[in-house]
């Protein structure tokens, strides 16, 4: 090798083992921060009456705050701004909207926009030709030498069948005169005749924009969702902006939509016979198999071309170089498959979830305790998951509460749901765009959370932000690690309601997963610390088997749970018995299907699938059935957790202890990802096992942005972590599978040794805010300023502070000294000796503060801000005008807050430094 060759391969080496070096190293930091790892908000513009200058106004706002993205929606109008308003779609709106993707750039920001204007899809272009439609009928009963005439309307006319007691049908189109007329007489037999024809649902466009006020677009119709996106065509020819980033669809409120005008042709083609030979059965209220099996094939059709519906859409937006963002559900198909569809699965939450945690305020007008919810949250990542989609969205906190009556405290229980659900690229409910010379309290969209710059909670609204960005630089990188597939049988759901022709599968509503097996079964694993996913029929058809585990884009499952169920297509039978036999174990939960699924081909298809039964034969072992299948199994058995742990798959014994949690696998297998959250009411101090193994662990809490090396020790064979998490509290756990370099310890919690109370006495100034300033006052120890009842300040709403001094005698090393306020309304910046030392904004409002501490006196300030409710009321009190659009309270009825009590504001405490060993 020549001298030269030589230098240049020590150097090429030297760069080899320094960008590992370096990959290493960042396995022990915080991720770098990325635009996508920050929340978004949904940024809605009123009547499109937006300008450049504030364009910018709005968007400098958000990103200051720590806002990653915005999703335009453009909206109804506020009142004396009409002759602003921009008409969607114009060329002055392409131009705005190419104005805001540009400044975006500059100011790194996402911008997505919904394909329309309120939701759902449709407009001013669409005529009665591509709106959505409902099926209606009309029967008659004619007895043997009766005779009807019916008039018909040929645009709107479906179908016109007789049928006889004795099974015969007569098509009476046929006998159609030149009126539009039909005479007949039933002969031999009594006759039911079916007069089918469909009308518009006169649906519009709920709170259309300017320029797009209209018919909503037919969900069932990928024709009419191609001439619905040419006017989109037309209108970006002009774009010349940087692109937009996703495309976004609402979820599905289509209301009384249940037909489209081909339907009849779709069925034939998608079933395999004619749907008019049976309208007696889809028309029917009986509990009968034939009125199932019909009714459940009207009801995947339906399915299906949404599917295609939505798919069309997907095509459209990816073609033109946009991501898609998509809530499928509230549709009356399958979701998971529909979530899949999309670049960005997007689930929502809407009102508040019920937290056993001590001290957080709970607002008992708006509270879902269904357990079940973080259950259909999983929905859209188990899509994401199965899919090999990275990004998993939400719609996050609408209606929360009422107007104005939210905290960074109540909200963060809810975005912790969230990522314990899989969810990892949260946009907020939301933000209106509103200009500058606006008066208080701005332009505001009728739904709240309001996450404006006019509203108090924006003081410590980057705090939030910062939390939820730490969370999701973690939880958007590495792969889902969840070992069961939770087979969903939709085909159950098809087959049940008997009462109605279509069921809709959304998020508030939920018998459609309540009423099945399937609910308790998810319900148990969770509860037992197993993880899984959601998988649909679809979905198993692409899944392949290595070293006896499931993959499904490069994620791996060790087993399919099949919870007890009467209906599953043969496709998916035989693509279970073609898994075992590579290698899978398939667990069937208490008993194998019934039966094959609707009434298409069903005789042939039954009996293939009665004669795969046959040639299964099970042995019985320990009280689970089971059967080799080739390389692998069939489990039958009650006992689930039993087959579990014969399959390998181990659950988290964090939740013994109260503590949820989700992982994901890093890549380049250097170790495991946990975030987990104390959503319940117990401290937790104790030592812990994880599923995973590992070599080393660290903790990093995205509160703080603090890191430290967790202790660890081996008991009874086992690897254990200390670990201490307050009610409220999360973190995340990061495994290694190697030593990492030196790494400064955790500091936990000893044995408390002082409780000191800041007592007073206090002054307390304030800052900023409105109706006005209150002057400001002395009291001996922490009150409400809203106890004082004196006017002005029971009006305020803003940001106050309190001041005081305390002494220490002496501050000592290797003490842990944590800052308590107590209770306090609702969040609080803290100022120790003149240095900055964090916000409290969450529950528990502790903070350690140690290294602002000195011995001697020491000078306290905490800078509070309350709600806005209670300015809200001193307009509504004194009748000022503020509701210049259209607003609701939370019971969509008239918002006013004039006779509403005083919301309580400041600090309740008591204040006190708790000292304590660090161990």
């Amino acid at each position: 090798m020549t001298s030269l060759k030589l230098v240049f391969f020590l150097f090429l080496s030297l760069i080899l083992i320094s960008c590992s070096n370096n990959s290493k190293e960042s396995e022990y930091n915080w991720p770098i921060i990325k635009v996508e790892n920050k929340p978004g908000v949904y940024w809605w513009w009123m009547g499109s009456a937006v300008d450049k200058e504030n364009i910018t106004y709005n968007l400098k706002n958000l990103s200051d705050a720590g806002i990653g993205g915005v999703l335009v929606i453009p909206i109804y109008g506020v009142q004396g701004e009409e002759n602003k308003y921009i008409d969607f779609l114009s060329p002055k709106w392409i131009d705005m909207l190419g104005y805001t993707s540009t400044e975006a750039k500059r100011l790194n920001l996402n911008v997505d926009m919904t394909t329309g204007t309120g939701w759902p899809f449709g407009g001013s272009h669409i005529t009665k030709k591509d709106a959505a439609l409902k099926i209606r009928y009309e029967k008659y009963s004619l007895q043997k030498g009766e005779s009807v005439h019916i008039k018909i309307d040929p645009d709107t006319i479906q179908s016109l069948r007789a049928f006889s007691d004795n099974h015969k049908s007569i098509d009476l189109l046929k006998l159609i005169n030149i009126d539009n007329e039909i005479f007949w007489k039933a002969t031999n037999d009594d006759w039911q005749i079916f007069k089918v024809w469909t009308e518009g649902t006169q649906q519009k466009v709920k709170r259309a924009a300017p320029g797009n006020e209209g018919l909503v677009l037919d969900p069932f119709s990928s024709q009419s969702m191609l001439f619905y996106l040419e006017r989109f065509n037309q209108a970006f020819k002009t774009y010349n902006a940087p692109l937009i980033r996703a495309q976004y669809h609402d979820s599905y409120e289509y209301y009384n939509a249940t037909w489209t005008n081909n339907f009849f042709p779709d069925f034939l083609n998608i079933n395999g016979y004619n749907l008019q030979d049976y309208l007696p059965e889809l028309f029917s209220q009986k509990d009968s198999d034939i009125v199932k099996r019909i009714k459940a094939d009207y009801r995947n059709t339906l399915s299906e071309l949404h599917h295609q519906y939505i798919k069309t859409w997907v095509s459209w937006a990816h073609n033109h170089k946009w991501i898609t963002r998509n809530e499928a559900h509230g549709a009356p198909a399958n979701i998971l498959d529909n979530y899949s569809l999309s670049d960005i699965p997007e689930t929502e939450i809407f009102g508040t979830t019920f937290f056993n945690i001590p001290g957080l305020r709970q607002n008992s007008t708006n509270i879902e305790e269904s357990i079940f919810k973080p259950l259909i949250l999983k929905f859209s990542s188990s899509a994401a998951h199965v899919s090999g989609k990275r990004l998993i969205s939400s719609e996050t906190c609408t209606w929360q509460h009422d107007h104005y009556m939210v905290s960074l405290a109540q909200i963060k229980p809810e975005l912790d749901q969230l990522f314990l659900a899989g969810i990892n690229h949260i946009y907020y409910h939301g933000n209106a765009y509103s200009p500058k010379n606006a008066v208080w309290p701005g332009w505001l969209f009728y739904a709240s959370t309001h996450f404006e710059p006019e509203n108090t909670i924006w003081q410590d609204f980057p705090e939030l932000n910062k939390y939820v960005t730490r969370c999701q630089s973690i939880l958007q990188n590495g792969l889902p690690s969840n070992d069961i597939l939770l087979y969903w049988p939709i085909q159950d759901i098809w087959h049940s309601f008997t009462d109605l022709q279509i069921k809709v599968l959304n998020v508030h509503t939920i018998d459609w997963f309540t009423n099945f097996p399937i609910s308790k079964i998810a319900n148990n694993l969770k509860n037992r610390g197993y993880d899984f996913d959601y998988i649909s029929d679809k979905q198993i058809m692409n899944l392949k088997v290595k070293n006896n585990a499931l993959l499904s884009h490069n994620v791996t499952f060790k087993t399919i749970v099949v919870p007890e169920c009467n209906y599953i297509p043969l496709k998916t039978w035989k693509q279970l018995y073609l898994l075992a036999e590579k290698g899978a174990t398939i667990i069937f939960h208490n008993k194998l299907p019934k039966s094959i699924p609707g009434f298409s081909n069903f005789n042939t298809k039954q009996n293939q699938f009665f004669e795969s039964l046959k040639n299964l034969s099970f042995i019985k072992s320990d009280s689970i059935d089971y059967i080799k299948i080739g390389q692998g199994k069939f489990l039958v058995t009650p006992h689930l957790e039993k087959a579990l742990k014969n399959t390998n798959v181990n659950n988290e014994s964090l939740i013994n202890y109260g503590i949820q949690s989700i992982k994901r696998k890093r890549k380049n297998d250097m170790g495991y990802d946990y975030f987990i959250a104390n959503l319940n009411n117990k401290k937790v101090n104790n030592w812990i096992t994880l599923a995973v193994s590992y070599d080393a662990v660290i903790f990093f809490d995205p509160l703080t942005g603090n890191k430290g090396a967790a202790k660890t020790r081996i008991n009874e064979q086992k690897k254990e972590i200390y670990l201490q998490l307050d009610p409220g509290e999360s973190l995340i756990i990061r495994t290694y599978n190697e030593s990492p370099k030196i790494i400064p310890s955790w500091k936990y919690r000893g044995i408390f040794k002082d409780d000191i109370i800041v007592k007073g006495p206090w002054k307390i100034e304030f800052l900023t805010g409105g109706p006005s300033l209150p002057k400001s006052i002395m009291v001996d120890t922490t009150i409400l300023w809203s106890d004082l009842n004196i006017e002005e300040y029971d009006n305020f709403s803003g940001t106050a502070k309190y001041t005081t001094t305390f002494s220490i005698d002496k501050k000592e090393k290797n003490y842990l000294y944590e800052l308590d306020l107590g209770l306090i309304y609702e969040s609080a910046k803290i100022k120790l000796n003149g240095q900055d030392a964090g916000s409290l904004w969450s529950i528990p409002f502790k903070k350690n503060i140690g290294k602002y501490l000195k011995s001697g006196t020491n000078k306290i300030e905490i800078i509070v801000t309350n709600l806005a409710a209670n300015r809200i009321s001193y307009l509504d009190r004194n009748k000022i005008i503020w509701r210049k659009f259209f607003f609701v309270n939370i019971n969509y009825k008239k918002y006013d807050t004039s006779n509403r009590e005083i919301i309580d504001s400041g600090i309740i405490g008591p204040v006190r430094i708790l000292k304590s060993t660090i161990i």
